[in-house]
């Protein structure tokens, strides 16, 4: 992690925390800055808009250079992107899609540990990765799990 993302996690992930939520995954592509936060039960669309309010006034005041960046504050979502152990730890039981070198593997998260997960595929196969060759995971959906009442 670069030291102007650290320094932008640090401001950032202060604000998050302040507002009861927590800082999910934080992008920094250009003059774009990307912040997804969830909490326990989910974070609400008043959450995000509370956040982003408070992180414009204090990119602002922190520095010129952050004042234009184009802030977007969101929830990573019921399909999230998994970025670090921790995700991948909170996502056992999920169901994955994984891409590797070459290949995309589907399949329900067993393990997790830091070195690595162990994915077991449709047919019963388990296979183990480290986060190295892991280039992106995501969790997948069902139609039926994203349309089951409550």
């Amino acid at each position: 992690m670069s030291a102007v993302v650290e320094s932008l996690a640090r401001v950032i992930g202060n604000a998050v925390k302040e507002r009861g939520c927590n800082l999910y995954h934080l992008e920094h592509k250009g003059s774009r800055l990307q912040v997804y936060v969830d909490k326990k039960g989910g974070a609400t669309i008043a959450d995000c808009e509370e956040i982003s309010r408070a992180l414009s006034l204090r990119l602002a005041a922190a520095s010129d250079k952050w004042r234009n960046l184009a802030l977007d504050v969101s929830t990573p979502g019921i399909e999230r992107k998994l970025y670090t152990p921790a995700h991948y730890r909170g996502a056992v039981g999920e169901r994955l899609r994984v891409k590797i070198e070459g290949e995309v593997i589907e399949g329900r998260l067993k393990e997790s540990d830091e070195e690595g997960i162990l994915i077991e595929t449709e047919a019963d196969v388990g296979r183990r990765l480290t986060y190295n060759e892991i280039l992106s995971a995501q969790v997948q959906r069902t139609t039926g799990e994203l349309f089951k009442r409550r």
